[in-house]
């Protein structure tokens, strides 16, 4: 079994760029998703997804929220 698969590499690529350069997203940023077979829906849930973490990362950076200890990365 492989860990990460060509289209498993397109979608992290993907969540990547929208994550660090959000404004730099164009089409063929999605179209190159649905080269791989993701649905429409299945490209909806990744953006959704991936922009609901940074919302919730940047709130808690802004607020000073501490994470908990079990979610803490080992640096």
């Amino acid at each position: 079994m492989k860990f990460c698969d060509d289209k498993d590499k397109a979608i992290l690529a993907f969540v990547e760029k929208l994550t660090k350069s959000p404004a730099k997203m164009a089409k063929s940023d999605v179209e190159g998703l649905k080269k791989l077979g993701l649905t429409d829906r299945g490209i909806l849930e990744v953006v959704l997804v991936t922009s609901y973490f940074n919302f919730i990362n940047r709130v808690a950076d802004a607020t000073g929220i501490e994470l908990e200890s079990v979610m803490k990365v080992e640096e």
